[in-house]
Parts: C-alpha cells; sequence; structure tokens
C-alpha cells in the first residue's frame, strides 16, 4: 500500500534526491533548491517501507516540489491528488525544468502565472567596467567587511537581519562573495554560490546600490561573477523574479539567457 508521511529526521533520502536530480532538463535554481530540501516540508512517498518519491511544503503553504520514481509513474496523478489533499494546499511553484511536477500540476491548474526567469550561460560577452565604478576597488569580501556587508544588503534588499548576518558569513567563509568599494562605502556586491547539491554549478546574485543602479554597474558584477565561476570550473546559472526588468535586462547584457521559468499555479 502507497502511503504519504512526513520525513523523519534519521532517514536517508540521497538516493531519491540523486534520483530527482537526474529527473531535470537543466539545473534547478539554488534558491529554490535550498527552500525546497533545507527550509520545506517534506513528505515522503512510500510504497510500503520504501521510499519512491517525496513531495515539499513551503511556510506559505505552496506546494513546491512533488517526484515521484519513474517506475512509479502511472501512480502519479492519483498520488498528486492525494498530496494536495493530504498537505492541504490549492497552490504549487514549479520550475519549468522540473517535467514530472510540471505535468501533473498543469493538468489540474486553473490558473497560472510566472513567477520568475532561469538563466543559462549562452554565450561570452566582454563588459567594460563602466564609468560610474572606474577608480572603485573590486574584492573578495573578508570576516572584517561582515557588518558593512550587512548594513549595505539591508539598505538595498528587503531581509530579516538574522538571517542575513548567518547568510552572509556563510558566503565569506566559503569566498563566494565579492565586493565593490569606494573607501569603506560598498556600491555593488556579487555572489558565487557553489551548489553543494549540484557540483557542476554556481548560483549568481548581484546587488547595486540604489543610487548607483542603471550606470551599468550590475551587468559588469554579473559578468565578473560569471568569469569567476568559470574560472573555478563551474556553470554560471542565475534568475531574476517576473516583475523585476531591470535585473532581466542587467543578466541578459551578460551573456544569459532564460530557457526556463518558475510558474506560481492554482488548482
Amino acid at each position: 500500500m502507497i502511503q504519504i508521511r512526513e520525513k523523519n529526521d534519521s532517514e536517508n533520502w540521497d538516493n531519491i534526491l540523486s534520483s530527482f536530480y537526474k529527473s531535470l532538463t537543466s539545473p534547478l535554481d539554488g534558491m529554490w533548491d535550498e527552500l525546497i530540501h533545507s527550509h520545506g516540508q517534506l513528505w515522503g512517498i512510500y510504497n510500503e517501507d520504501q521510499l519512491i518519491g517525496y513531495c515539499s511544503k513551503d511556510g506559505d503553504g505552496n506546494l513546491i516540489n512533488f517526484f515521484l520514481e519513474e517506475k512509479y509513474s502511472n501512480f502519479k496523478t492519483e498520488l498528486f491528488k492525494r498530496t494536495l489533499f493530504m498537505l492541504e494546499t490549492r497552490q504549487a511553484i514549479v520550475s519549468t525544468n522540473n517535467p514530472d511536477f510540471l505535468v501533473v500540476s498543469l493538468d489540474r491548474s486553473k490558473k497560472m502565472n510566472v513567477h520568475s526567469y532561469l538563466f543559462e550561460n549562452e554565450k561570452e560577452v566582454e563588459i567594460n567596467k563602466p564609468v560610474a565604478a572606474e577608480g572603485l576597488d573590486f574584492g573578495l569580501a573578508t570576516d572584517s567587511d561582515l557588518n558593512n556587508l550587512i548594513d549595505f544588503c539591508q539598505n538595498n534588499v528587503a531581509a530579516d537581519s538574522n538571517w542575513l548576518k548567518g547568510y552572509l558569513e556563510r558566503l565569506i567563509e566559503r569566498k563566494e562573495i565579492h565586493f565593490l568599494k569606494n573607501g569603506e562605502n560598498i556600491i555593488g556586491s556579487c555572489e558565487i554560490r557553489e551548489s553543494l547539491s549540484q557540483t557542476d554549478f554556481a548560483d549568481l546574485g548581484v546587488i547595486v546600490d540604489s543610487t548607483f543602479q542603471r550606470k551599468g554597474i550590475g551587468s559588469w558584477l554579473i559578468a565578473k561573477a560569471k568569469e569567476i565561476a568559470l574560472a573555478n570550473g563551474k556553470t554560471p546559472i542565475c534568475s531574476c523574479e517576473y516583475a523585476n526588468l531591470g535585473s532581466r535586462k542587467m543578466i541578459e547584457n551578460a551573456g544569459f539567457s532564460s530557457n526556463n521559468m518558475v510558474l506560481k499555479i492554482s488548482f
């Protein structure tokens, strides 16, 4: 009998997760990967005591992943219906590069909106340092830069301060964040987050001080991040929200193209 029950922390899910990543048509965005597997509420799908699939729900009640081993695909439609009932959700957030989850979601969809764009590196481009960045220093962030980086991020993005501190400490420790400075003032930052689950890839992210936006600094920073990722033997990927036209243009200017997107689907 097939059952769906909440994940036990003592269970080893390495095999099922490996199967899931292999089922994707392109890499899973790092932010969504972390949300699904580290912060989401995970439920296992079992045939007797054998783990044959899983699903995940976020804190807002959205279903954010559904996966079933291929040999059990004939149960997919019925198990997806049961998952929606058991997890008490009527919405899903699904990437188009996750075909199994996408198909069962579209089959039951009543409304759909684009949530985010997913980008892959398409071509090499050369972006000269913009005039607004001339004379500014670009370098790797160290422990002594932590407080300055926290202030910079809080001034330019909406983020919880406690979460932000831990997040930036991890980036600094792993040497995954660089910045552009004018003296002690941070003008922009770029992240090159090497994936722990998809080890061939690195997620890129850029923040530019609001007073220096639309001056070409963002495109230059993401091009620098791409250069660092490639030098480290990683394939760069990135994403941006649907409504953020400035970020989309910045990313495309650096040689990326969006072949997939994240959809929000209502049932």
